[in-house]
């Protein structure tokens, strides 16, 4: 199997044989034949897991609607918030801009004009 050793796998296995969930069967071959069967009690197991897993999922989706949800409501709305802020920020900060150089100009334009009299 992919992503568990073979003496991960053995332990697991005679854990869960120790545990009454399965049953062992080896074959007295060569090469060495084993099989493992669900117990009644490792099938009573398997169901109730299943509506654990269930319930888990539930409460993941309460807590990701009810929780993080808004959370994640109030961020866009701030993230918003601060573009419109600083879109009105340049926008301001050119307007201010445009007002200098253009009263500049007018200040130039009209000492140039005084002073060449």
């Amino acid at each position: 199997m992919k992503g568990i050793s073979s003496k991960t796998l053995a332990r697991r296995l005679k854990e869960l044989e120790k545990d009454g969930i399965l049953e062992r069967k080896a074959y007295n071959e060569i090469p060495p034949r084993v099989e493992y069967k669900m117990t009644k009690k490792g099938q009573e197991f398997l169901f109730v897991y299943g509506y654990i897993s269930l319930f888990i999922e539930f409460l993941n989706n309460i807590f990701y609607y009810y929780f993080l949800f808004p959370i994640l409501l109030v961020h866009l709305f701030f993230i918003g918030y601060c573009f419109i802020f600083f879109q009105n920020l340049v926008y301001h900060f050119y307007n201010f801009l445009l007002t200098f150089i253009i009263g500049r100009i007018h200040h130039f334009l009209a000492f140039s004009l005084i002073d060449s009299k």
